[in-house]
C-alpha cells in the first residue's frame, strides 16, 4: 500500500518558523511500516521543499495527519480536500489534538482517530485493514474486532465508538525516527525523542493526559543506537532532545522515584563521551538541575550548549498552576549557574495564570533582560484541550468561544483572565514584552558578554569545547536577529486582534 503522512502548516509565524524540524510521531511509526513492504512519505507543510504532491495523495490508500491544536483548522481543509481528490483512500488522524477532540475529527472527515499514542494501535488496526474484504463496508464482525484494539475512535452512521486506552509497549520497540522519509527535508538539527510523558501535572498541560499519567522512557543502549545511526546518516549534526524533561524522574504508582532523572541525565553524557559522540546537543530540562553543578559540568563535556527551560512565571503565586515548583528567589542565580558551565538558556514565559496582572508581566520582562537569558518565548497561556484548565475554564465560562483553534498557538488571548482584560493580556505579551526583549542593544550585550565569559572559560581551561560554545553565541545572535524580524513580522496580526478583543461586546 502507499501511506503518505502529512504534517500540517502553523496558522503563522512562531518563534521555530526559520529552525523548523518536523515532529518525531510520524518519522517513527512509519519506518515500521516500510519493513511491512508498504511504500512511505511525509509531507511536512511548514517546510517549502516539503509541499504536498496532491498527484501522490491522489494515489494513497492510507493518508495519516498529524495535528496539534493550533494546525487542526488547516488539518481539516487537507482532509476535505483528499476526500475530493481521493474518496477511496482510508484517512487517519494522530496527534493531541485529535486524541481530545476526536468527535470533531470524525465529522470533520476523518475516519479513524488513533488517541494517545500509535506505537501498538497503528499497527494492529494495520493487520485488521488488511484483512478486510471490503474495506468501505465494515460488517458486525469486522466492528467486534475493531472495538478490541485499544486507543481508537471512529464512527458508524452518527455513532462514535472510543476504545479503551492502547496497549502499552516498551519504549525500546519504537523505531529510530527515520527523518529520511520527510519529502525535501534537509535537516539543520534533528530532534530526538528518549522519553514519553511527564513527571508533573501541571494545569495548563495535556501531557498527563495524554500519556496516561504514564512516563517511559528508552533505554541508554537504544539512545546510543539512536546517535549512531544519525551519526552515519548525517554526520556530526547538531540534536535536539525533545523530552518534556530530560533529567525526568520516573516513579512507581504510588509517586515514589524508582530512578533518578539527574542519574539517567548523567548516564546518558556519559555514554556520548565514552563513545566519542560529542557534538552540539540541546534540550528541555528544569531550572533545578542547577542545583547539580557536577551534572551541568558532564553536559558542557558532552556537547551540551543550550538548555530550553520552562521558566513559566517568577509570581510565586502562580507555583501551584505550573506545578513547577520552583524557588522563586533562586531562578536568577540558577540561570547563572547555567551560564557558568557555557550552556546558553531558552527560557519558555507563560503569562495570563489567574494571579498575574500587568505588574508581574513586566516584571517578568525585566528579569529575562536582567539575568541576560539569551532567547525567550513569550507565550500567553492557551487552555489546551485535554488540559486540567481547559475543563475549568470552561466551567468558570471564561472561554472565548469566537477565537477558533487557530489561534490556539501562544501569540492569541482566547480566554477571559481574571485580573485584567483579554486585550490587556494580548498587548502587554504580544505587543510590549516580545519587542522589548527581542532590541538590538539587548542583542549586542548578549553576544558580546556570552563571548567574553567563554573566552574566560578558555583561558581557565574550563571550556571543554569552546568552538562548539562560540558557534552558539553567533546561533544566539541569529535566533535573535530573527526573533526580532519575527516580532516585526507579527505586528500587525496581533494589533488587529488586539482591537478585536478591545471591541467585543463582552469587553472582557
Amino acid at each position: 500500500m502507499l501511506i503518505v503522512g502529512i504534517e500540517p502548516k502553523a496558522p503563522g509565524l512562531h518563534m521555530f518558523t526559520q529552525v523548523y524540524t518536523p515532529r518525531a510521531g510520524l518519522p517513527r511509526l512509519l519506518p515500521r511500516a516500510q519493513e511491512l513492504g508498504h511504500q512511505c512519505v511525509i509531507f511536512c507543510e511548514e517546510l517549502r521543499q516539503s509541499q504536498l504532491d496532491w498527484t501522490l495523495v491522489s494515489k494513497a490508500d492510507l493518508i495519516l495527519v498529524s495535528s496539534t491544536t493550533s494546525t487542526a483548522p488547516r488539518a481539516y481543509q487537507l482532509v476535505a480536500k483528499a476526500k475530493r481528490l481521493n474518496p477511496r483512500a482510508t484517512i487517519l488522524g494522530g496527534g493531541p489534538h485529535f486524541t481530545f477532540e476526536c468527535q470533531e475529527a470524525l465529522e470533520s472527515g476523518i475516519d479513524f482517530v488513533f488517541r494517545h499514542w500509535a506505537d501498538s494501535s497503528f499497527f494492529e488496526w494495520l493487520e485488521w485493514y488488511q484483512s478486510l474484504e471490503d474495506t468501505q463496508v465494515i460488517s458486525g464482525d469486522d466492528l467486534r474486532r475493531l472495538s478490541e484494539i485499544g486507543g481508537l475512535a471512529f464512527m458508524t452512521g452518527n455513532q462514535v465508538h472510543k476504545t479503551a486506552m492502547p496497549r502499552q509497549v516498551d519504549p525500546d520497540s519504537w523505531a529510530t525516527p527515520d527523518f529520511r522519509l520527510v519529502t525535501g527535508y534537509k535537516p539543520r538539527t534533528l530532534t530526538m525523542i528518549t522519553s514519553e510523558g511527564c513527571d508533573h501535572k501541571c494545569e495548563f498541560c495535556s501531557e498527563w493526559t495524554m500519556h496516561g499519567g504514564k512516563y517511559r522512557v528508552r533505554s541508554a543502549e537504544r539512545v546510543l543506537a539512536d546517535l549512531v545511526f544519525y551519526r552515519r546518516i548525517y554526520g556530526r549534526i547538531p540534536i535536539f532532545f525533545g523530552d518534556d524533561n530530560l533529567a525526568a524522574d520516573q516513579k512507581d504508582s504510588t509517586g515514589q522515584v524508582t530512578v533518578s532523572g539527574v542519574d539517567r541525565l548523567t548516564q546518558l553524557c556519559q555514554m556520548i563521551i565514552d563513545h566519542g559522540l560529542q557534538g552540539s546537543y540541546s534540550g528541555q530540562v528544569r531550572l533545578a538541575l542547577a542545583d547539580h553543578p557536577g551534572v551541568l559540568a558532564l553536559m558542557s563535556r558532552a556537547g551540551f550548549n543550550r538548555a530550553c527551560i520552562g521558566y513559566e512565571s517568577i509570581n510565586p503565586d502562580n507555583a501551584q498552576a505550573t506545578g513547577n515548583k520552583l524557588e522563586f528567589a533562586r531562578m536568577g542565580e540558577q540561570t547563572a549557574m547555567f551560564h557558568k558551565h557555557g550552556i546558553a538558556v531558552h527560557a519558555m514565559w507563560i503569562m495570563g495564570f489567574d494571579p498575574d496582572t500587568l505588574a508581574t508581566i513586566a516584571e517578568t520582562v525585566k528579569a529575562a533582560i536582567n539575568w541576560r537569558i539569551e532567547t525567550n518565548q513569550f507565550m500567553v497561556l492557551v487552555p489546551i484541550p485535554g488540559s486540567p484548565l481547559r475543563k475549568r475554564l470552561e466551567r468558570e465560562g471564561r472561554i472565548i468561544h469566537s477565537a477558533g483553534w487557530d489561534k490556539y498557538d501562544g501569540h492569541h488571548v482566547v480566554f477571559y483572565p481574571k485580573l485584567m482584560k483579554s486585550w490587556e493580556l494580548q498587548a502587554a505579551v504580544m505587543l510590549r514584552a516580545m519587542p522589548k526583549v527581542y532590541n538590538l542593544g539587548q542583542t549586542l550585550g548578549i553576544y558580546l558578554s556570552s563571548n567574553f565569559r567563554t573566552l574566560v572559560r578558555w583561558i581557565n581551561r574550563r571550556a571543554p569545547h569552546p568552538g562548539i560554545e562560540f558557534q552558539s553565541h553567533t546561533i544566539t545572535l541569529v535566533l535573535r536577529v530573527v526573533g526580532r524580524n519575527m516580532v516585526r513580522r507579527v505586528g500587525k496580526p496581533a494589533r488587529d486582534y488586539f482591537e478585536e478583543l478591545r471591541r467585543s461586546p463582552t469587553n472582557r
